[in-house]
């Protein structure tokens, strides 16, 4: 998965991508087909905001979280994208074993 970041008002770090590289790693655990991740961290008064978008064969999936700090909303995010994930595998399960309609 090719992962592109970056900062508006926010200072892109060494640490700061790895921390964002890792968590969005572990999503792989869960659909291993993601194609890319675009990722942008802001800062607004007091709210730190991580915007992902993943891009999957045929489909794309967002998710915006806010946090007091970079690092609790990089791990908000991951875990809607997770829940995101597993709803879209769950509609694909249960698309292919539906009974034919008659």
């Amino acid at each position: 998965m090719k992962v592109y970041i970056r900062g508006r008002s926010v200072k892109v770090t060494d640490e700061l991508r790895a921390h964002v590289q890792k968590q969005l790693d572990r999503l792989s655990r869960h659909y291993d087909r993601i194609l890319e991740a675009h990722v942008t961290l802001r800062a607004e008064r007091q709210m730190r905001i991580v915007d992902v978008t993943l891009h999957l064969p045929h489909r794309m999936v967002k998710a915006e979280e806010r946090g007091k700090s970079l690092d609790e909303a990089i791990d908000l995010v991951r875990d809607r994208l997770e829940h995101h994930i597993q709803k879209f595998k769950t509609r694909r399960l249960e698309r292919r074993h539906a009974a034919p309609a008659s």
